[in-house]
């Protein structure tokens, strides 16, 4: 018999309870060794803990997701997101469903569990580099400019 994820297990014990009627929920967990209370609580509609969104998020997952646009929106337009900007936009969508703001480690937190972000530090700019004059980086600059001027109507 080939080695089953204890997951993988319940499924086939909740099928089998919905195909069979002979056997009881008790004998089928004791066949796909599987406890009783977890199979009655995944007939009952509970979710495994794997799938479980963690109580101690701040925002919802659509609100998560439009966080991440709106940051990479910010830097499609050449303005990098600052840790105070995140900051603001986190208690702007917090606050309209709660009274109290986010908190002040909650930006480095969610940059660092997000792995879309990936955070550079400043360099220093170099002198040589900033004389080198070289068109089509220019000319791809100005593009990017009236793309966002057309998409934006400015």
């Amino acid at each position: 018999m080939q080695t089953q994820t204890k997951e993988a297990r319940i499924v086939l014990a909740i099928e089998a309870i919905h195909t069979t009627k002979k056997l009881s929920v008790r004998r089928i967990a004791q066949v796909y060794e599987v406890s009783e209370s977890t199979i009655r609580n995944r007939m009952k509609g509970c979710l495994p803990k794997a799938e479980k969104r963690n109580a101690q998020h701040i925002l919802t997952e659509s609100e998560e997701e439009t966080f991440v646009r709106y940051v990479f929106d910010l830097d499609s337009r050449g303005f990098s997101p600052r840790l105070n900007v995140v900051r603001s936009m986190a208690d702007l969508l917090y606050t309209t469903r709660r009274a109290t703001p986010v908190g002040k480690q909650w930006p480095y937190n969610f940059i660092r569990c997000r792995p879309e972000f990936k955070t550079r530090f400043s360099r220093v700019y170099d002198f040589q580099r900033a004389l080198c004059k070289n068109p089509a980086i220019l000319n791809a600059w100005f593009r990017l400019m009236v793309n966002i001027r057309t998409k934006y109507t400015i």
